[in-house]
């Protein structure tokens, strides 16, 4: 079994990755933020290239995961906006991951909170009208904590939804599954 010792230099594995210029992370985060979601990939490609160039390897070595979360965070932006919900989820779990470990809690809740939209749509997709509605509501509720980060992804998933469970349920109402239908045009606000 391991002891824990007095004074012992072993760090557990649950501790915060922080990164030696907390400074500096969180204005690389603001920067990318601040971008055109449709800059964002190439916006953070040219911040990783100016950022972490110049840095000693240790800061380098810490930064260097963040930009990996922001890339995985915005590469699953960019597939949701395209309409392909396949990958989405694994994007979402991996830069929530990393935003937990860097301290980042309104980016990983940012991160889940578009992880359970994707889920939303793909559930939709399957017919599976009920998770669906469970991942929709789990959406509003990690946006909120998101905070700041969140409105300019709110307008976006507002439009989204609506038109999510209008396609879900003109697809009952082809399949005459006027129940169905019901409760997904309602929820779309359309009835």
């Amino acid at each position: 079994s391991m002891e824990q010792k007095t004074g012992d230099t072993a760090v557990p594995a649950t501790t915060t990755a922080v990164p030696a210029n907390v400074a500096l992370a969180k204005r690389i985060v603001e920067e990318v933020f601040a971008l055109d979601l449709e800059e964002s990939l190439s916006g953070l490609e040219l911040l990783a290239t100016k950022t972490l160039a110049p840095l000693p390897e240790p800061q380098h070595a810490e930064l260097e995961p963040l930009f990996k979360a922001l890339w995985e965070y915005f590469r699953g932006v960019e597939l949701m906006r395209q309409g392909d919900f396949s990958q989405t989820a694994e994007y979402f779990e991996r830069s929530a991951n990393a935003f937990d470990r860097f301290g980042f809690s309104e980016l990983r809740d940012l991160s889940i909170g578009m992880h359970a939209y994707s889920q939303a749509v793909l559930m939709l997709r399957q017919l599976n009208f009920g998770q669906a509605l469970d991942y929709f509501a789990k959406v509003k509720s990690f946006l909120t904590n998101a905070g700041r980060f969140s409105s300019r992804y709110q307008s976006m998933i507002e439009h989204m939804e609506p038109e999510a469970l209008v396609a879900a349920g003109a697809q009952q109402l082809m399949a005459l599954d006027f129940a169905n239908a019901k409760v997904l045009l309602d929820r779309a606000g359309l009835t």
